[in-house]
């Protein structure tokens, strides 16, 4: 064999292992797992309305976030500790600040006279039934329901709701729309449309009467966090995961959803915890790229992507998550993999698009390691690269629903 012959042949080998590089971290560039924006943002809560993501901050401000084409297209000034929406398309943001309505157009503050509450009160968790009902739990006097044009307050006075003073923090419906609520120091009070009933310590096996959150899984099955670890309960049996027990990394767990796999996502202040049947698996800053060891708040959203409001201890934000990578929209129905013709490949410096309409598009660049490099509009079917490192890259071109993936190597 000849030097010549030789140095061809590396080269062809070369090529190919460099392809099948690019083909393997194709997935994960296109769709990195680990996503991070609003630094310095406290996001308290999520929650999802058709292709926006409404983004609230224990600030004056809620944001609200295209999710196809990655943007923030409005703000609200009023904080969104608590959010939902209702079965009209009404948004309902819940904080310390007060409770309000927005219905696209206005804000709509509701004053406390109107639930009949003092004035002191405050509002704290908020869900809707699936009657329509809202349903927002106070902090001393009771939880209120809205059918969309009187309010009804429940509380010891008036029902056999019971006495307490610590907050109501979660609630929740069941299979057949049953209300469960957790109630700090009391336990868990349930609500069937005409009687009040109680859980607690001493009438059944909850473990603990300091509870926070509750959700149920697809299974039926009743999770609930608490300062003595994560409560889990099938109708019969009540089981307490701990540190002596499970790999959860703490007792005290405040708040955790749950996704479509039925996995568990618990929030600690050493990282994220997650119960995958008998797995438990820990992301951290030392074996992932979340952005802080502190979650505050988790939200799954349509396409089982994790929302986390995140901390470092120093600077917050919001961290988008997902196994294999986050999918911004429904794959089946709005993503379109034929790719646009793109010219030259390889590039200098100008990236030239034939593109299938004339529709509005935005671009996204990421490197093989799946990090954005490059963002923006594309202005007259052209893309200037000529900052970017030589190597392989692949391109999101996002229209609408509609989201066009391709890659070029860069000289």
């Amino acid at each position: 064999m000849t030097y010549k012959v030789f140095l061809i042949l590396l080269a062809k080998i070369l090529a190919a292992v460099a392809i099948l590089i690019f083909s393997f971290s194709k997935s994960k560039a296109e769709n990195p797992e680990w996503v991070f924006m609003l630094e310095g943002e406290l996001v308290t809560d999520f929650v999802q309305q058709g292709d926006y993501m409404w983004i609230g901050t224990n600030k004056i401000r809620t944001f609200k976030f295209h999710i196809p084409t990655q943007k923030f297209v409005d703000t609200i000034d009023f904080a969104g500790d608590n959010l939902a929406i209702d079965s009209s398309g009404n948004l309902w943001l819940v904080s310390w600040y007060g409770i309000a309505k927005y219905d696209g157009e206005k804000l709509n503050i509701i004053s406390n006279s109107d639930i009949g509450i003092s004035l002191n009160e405050k509002g704290m968790p908020i869900a809707v039934d699936k009657n329509g009902l809202v349903w927002i739990g106070m902090q001393n006097e009771g939880i209120a329901s809205y059918d969309g044009k009187n309010w009804r307050l429940y509380n010891h006075k008036n029902s056999n709701f019971p006495e307490y003073k610590a907050g109501i923090w979660g609630i929740t419906f069941d299979a057949n729309n049953k209300l469960w609520s957790s109630v700090q120091g009391v336990g868990i009070v349930t609500f069937d449309g005409t009687t009040w009933s109680l859980l607690d310590t001493k009438n059944s096996g909850l473990p603990t009467d300091f509870i926070f959150v509750l959700n149920f899984d697809y299974n039926g099955t009743l999770w609930i966090s608490s300062y003595y670890g994560l409560i889990e309960y099938d109708g019969l049996k009540w089981n307490l995961y701990t540190t002596t027990n499970s790999g959860v990394l703490e007792n005290a767990i405040m708040y955790f959803n749950v996704d479509k796999s039925n996995k568990i996502w618990i929030l600690t202040s050493k990282g994220l915890v997650v119960k995958d049947n008998t797995d438990w698996i820990v992301y951290n800053t030392d074996n992932s790229k979340i952005f802080g060891n502190i979650p505050i708040s988790v939200y799954i959203d349509k396409n089982n992507n994790k929302w986390l409001g995140i901390s470092n201890g120093i600077a917050e934000g919001v961290n988008i998550f997902k196994e294999g990578g986050v999918v911004y929209t429904d794959v089946k129905e709005n993503v379109d993999l034929v790719s646009p013709s793109l010219y030259p490949n390889p590039v200098y410096d100008e990236i030239n698009l034939k593109l299938p309409d004339d529709k509005f598009y935005y671009f996204i660049i990421y490197d093989l390691l799946g990090n954005s490099v490059l963002s923006g509009n594309i202005n007259n079917s052209r893309i200037n690269v000529s900052d970017l490192n030589s190597g392989f890259y692949s391109i999101q071109l996002i229209n609408g629903k509609n989201i066009h993936y391709s890659k070029f190597i860069k000289n």
